[in-house]
């Protein structure tokens, strides 16, 4: 059988039941879809007629238009990147690192001020909005970058677009991927996040950039290709 196209859908977050590593990331009981659809109602008459649902508890439904099925994971760690990985049949034996907890050690802000030849400001883990809203002004003031991570093995670096380029924020992006590979600082993925906006009413702009690190071996993607 053969397709001109292929399209794959990722729903971020929107799992149907704890895997059986949950305990070591405190996500036993979790189950997003299930525990929305037990608060409301839920109007996805397409995903339904998939077997979307039915995923939740594997039953049965000779009346959906599609196959369905769920998978457990492999890989180690939790982090998107990780998975991206498994859906796309990459293995990957090494977790990444995540500084959720603690923050970025100081030892890894100090090579981003030299590298970057620039103050950090930030280093906390949370929603970026947020950060960006509250730091904005000594951005603003002292043009220091702000970096942060949001819950995965991620690290983040904001700057407004008139204080620091597009194009300089992704240098900088580049050069902390480089030295984010060493295996202390393993981290799947730098961003780039520029934003504009007034001070207390920042957004952040279409330009996003991804750093991530490269999969181990070949994907389902190559083979397509």
């Amino acid at each position: 059988m053969k397709f001109k196209r292929v399209f794959l859908m990722i729903l971020d977050s929107l799992g149907v039941g704890e895997s059986l590593d949950a305990p070591s990331y405190n996500d036993s009981g979790a189950n997003t879809l299930g525990h929305i659809k037990e608060k409301y109602d839920l109007f996805i008459p397409n995903l339904k007629k998939l077997g979307f649902l039915n995923t939740i508890n594997m039953d049965e439904n000779k009346d959906v238009e599609a196959y369905y099925t769920i998978a457990r994971p492999t890989n180690p760690g939790k982090d998107t990147l990780n998975g991206h990985y498994e859906i796309m049949g990459v293995k990957n034996d090494i977790q990444f690192k995540s500084f959720t907890e603690s923050g970025f050690p100081r030892e890894l802000l100090d090579e981003i001020e030299f590298i970057t030849g620039r103050k950090v400001i930030g280093n906390k883990n949370g929603n970026g909005i947020e950060i960006i809203n509250e730091l904005g002004e000594r951005h603003f003031q002292y043009g220091f970058l702000i970096i942060y991570t949001s819950n995965g093995s991620n690290l983040n670096i904001a700057a407004h677009e008139n204080i620091i380029p597009v194009s300089k924020l992704y240098e900088y992006a580049e050069k902390i991927r480089k030295i984010t590979l060493r295996e202390e600082w393993k981290i799947g993925i730098v961003i780039a996040w520029p934003f504009s906006g007034k001070l207390n009413n920042f957004k952040f702009t279409n330009e996003r950039q991804d750093y991530a690190v490269k999969p181990p071996t070949m994907s389902i993607m190559n083979f397509l290709k």
